[in-house]
């Protein structure tokens, strides 16, 4: 400009892998040097309970917090949140004083795994898993008996049947792997 002075605009990435960034001028066969410090962000992202009942009211708090490399807390920042299975009580929360933003993961009735994501300043991401998971049995049905007639032992014909039980919660999710089902066959004397 008319006072001599060059002026350049940089843009800084959303999370930097250094903390200085070199910059250089030249004009002509002149040049000069500086270095411009860069801060970066941390964005950490945790839930009150690693599992929680797929019965369609459980909850467990989502909280992401997002400070600086310094350590300084990032206040008034737009934290976003999704997942994979249940539902938020928000999608979008501002960070308060303490860098803090939160939400609540409700379970559906659906179990399995959910992935809960944060996203801070377009590209700095942090994720948490909540297992959302199957209730205590609360009905057992005959699914089948294949054959329905087998041989009595020693009359030279099939010995075996196969019974097949299903045992299910209460909101109809196949009950846990794993979940003991105790057999019990009582013939007459």
């Amino acid at each position: 400009d008319e006072t001599g002075q060059a002026r350049a605009r940089y843009q800084s990435p959303v999370n930097p892998g250094v903390s200085a960034v070199q910059l250089e001028a030249s004009a002509g066969h002149l040049r000069a040097q500086t270095s411009l410090g860069l801060v970066g962000v941390r964005l950490s992202l945790s839930a009150s309970a690693d599992t929680i009942a797929a019965d369609g009211n459980a909850q467990a708090q989502i909280r992401a917090q997002v400070l600086r490399s310094d350590g300084k807390a990032i206040a008034n920042g737009a934290v976003h949140f999704s997942t994979t299975l249940g539902t938020l009580s928000a999608e979008r929360v501002e960070t308060d004083a303490e860098g803090l933003a939160e939400a609540l993961l409700v379970a559906g009735t659906e179990a399995g795994k959910a992935l809960v994501r944060a996203t801070y300043a377009g590209g700095l991401s942090a994720q948490v898993a909540v297992i959302l998971a199957k209730g205590p049995p609360a009905s057992i049905a005959v699914v089948g008996v294949e054959p329905p007639a087998i041989s009595v032992r020693g009359a030279g014909g099939n010995e075996t049947a196969i019974v097949t039980f299903e045992v299910r919660d209460a909101r109809g999710n196949a009950v846990a792997d794993g979940e003991p089902v105790l057999f019990r066959f009582d013939a007459p004397p």
